[in-house]
């Protein structure tokens, strides 16, 4: 992925969560789209002969899918939180949109399809250039081990957001020498400890906040050993999750 500075990070046109409507008074009337539809269903049914109208059974069949298909779907916004499109990524990265596809499936950056077959990219991935470098080191791991927790997709997005208990915090996890995915062990939570110092290793402790605060303590300490602790932290609160199969 290309390398960013701070001057080559454009404005994004980011997706803003739905603002909540008041709750509606049922109509008395159909939009005109509505009374089109229902004009439409009763020519077709008044065109079939009387004894192939239709049965109770199918009455009701066909009245259970037209409930389904007219109940309001949760926003985006609220299943993964705002997103970007593809579009905004490669104009933000300056690369091609085969570049963001071959990221996205070596889980360096984290999308997703909705059944409409668009992607998204939730927002926070790309705050800020130091953000980005971050979670191109740590989503690979982490998301694999939310991927064995059943958590993927827009669930693996809102995992990032939701506040928890249960973080250990980066000093925490150097002091256990838990490394993020290396095989050097306990040598390289150690040492990694030992080099982020004060300027991470001593920040507030992740209890009670949302996994996407150690990916920002980590891109706002600026020592490249922070996004080992980030990884460690995160990998450490995803395991506590129960495992599928």
């Amino acid at each position: 992925m290309a390398t960013l500075g701070r001057e080559a990070l454009p404005e994004l046109q980011l997706t803003e969560p739905p603002k909540k409507e008041e709750a509606k008074v049922t109509r008395q009337t159909p939009t005109a789209e509505e009374q089109t539809f229902l004009d439409k269903m009763r020519a077709l049914l008044l065109s079939q002969p009387e004894d192939a109208a239709l049965t109770s059974d199918q009455s009701h069949r066909i009245l259970r899918f037209a409930r389904h298909a007219l109940r309001p779907t949760p926003a985006l916004a609220d299943l993964a939180g705002p997103t970007v499109r593809t579009g905004e990524v490669c104009d933000w990265l300056g690369v091609s949109r085969q570049a963001v596809a071959k990221a996205t499936r070596e889980k360096r950056i984290l999308g997703f399809q909705t059944p409409d077959r668009k992607w998204h990219y939730p927002q926070w991935q790309f705050e800020s250039p130091e953000l980005y470098a971050v979670c191109v080191k740590v989503l690979p791991q982490v998301l694999d081990v939310l991927a064995s927790r059943g958590l993927t997709g827009p669930d693996a997005a809102m995992w990032f957001l939701t506040s928890r208990a249960g973080g250990m915090g980066a000093a925490a996890v150097a002091a256990t020498g838990v490394a993020a995915g290396t095989s050097a062990g306990k040598s390289t939570g150690a040492s990694a400890g030992k080099s982020a110092g004060a300027s991470f290793g001593t920040k507030k402790p992740l209890n009670g906040l949302p996994p996407i605060e150690a990916l920002r303590q980590a891109a706002q300490s600026g020592n490249p050993a922070a996004a080992s602790l980030a990884a460690a932290e995160l990998i450490a609160v995803a395991r506590t999750l129960p495992r599928i199969g």
